[in-house]
């Protein structure tokens, strides 16, 4: 019986989510406002789990800053209020047989979002490498416009030749770098 538990679980809240949208479709049908059913439907939810919060949680609870408090209207605006007005009237558009489906598939597009946006974060990523790599070469191209023009005596020329030198080594740090981001954009 143990190992039954957790699928009668699960059944049992589907079961009770497809009978919201058939109760929340003929809702709709008959006329009530979908923003005046929201406010019903949390009211009643509230009422609920109240005195169960109260009850259960008085010995644990803790102070609530009025930041937190801020973020926790915040969330239930967005995820609650939101979310809930345009399933109603997305349910008074189409049947629920197809919102009960559509719901089912949320998971499916949360991972398709994901997938997009790792793609679009690489190509961020490797556009701002290759920002940084510009910046630094163009960096090097002032110097060494720089060094030429101020050589003039042999102490200096000498001074001028190993930095010079050292920019030659720069260019082929430039060059490997290239090879990286060529090998990074391959990648993504």
């Amino acid at each position: 019986m143990d190992g039954t538990k957790p699928y009668i679980l699960a059944i049992t809240i589907r079961v009770i989510v497809a009978g919201m949208f058939v109760i929340n479709k003929a809702a709709m049908d008959h006329g009530l406002n979908s923003f005046v059913f929201i406010f019903y439907r949390q009211t009643a939810a509230s009422l609920l789990l109240l005195p169960i919060a109260v009850l259960l949680e008085r010995r644990n609870a803790r102070s609530m800053s009025s930041a937190l408090l801020f973020k926790i209207f915040v969330c239930a605006l967005i995820g609650i209020t939101v979310s809930g007005n345009l399933y109603n009237v997305s349910l008074k558009l189409i049947s629920a047989t197809v919102v009960a489906a559509s719901s089912n598939s949320l998971p499916v597009i949360t991972f398709c979002l994901a997938l997009i946006l790792s793609i679009i974060g690489g190509i961020l990523l490797c556009g701002g490498l290759y920002s940084m790599l510009w910046g630094k070469s163009m960096e090097t191209k002032t110097v060494q416009c720089n060094i030429e023009a101020t050589t003039v005596d042999d102490g200096a020329q000498d001074e001028a030749h190993r930095e010079l030198e050292g920019q030659k080594e720069n260019k082929g740090r430039e060059e490997q770098e290239k090879v990286e981001l060529e090998t990074c954009i391959q990648q993504v």
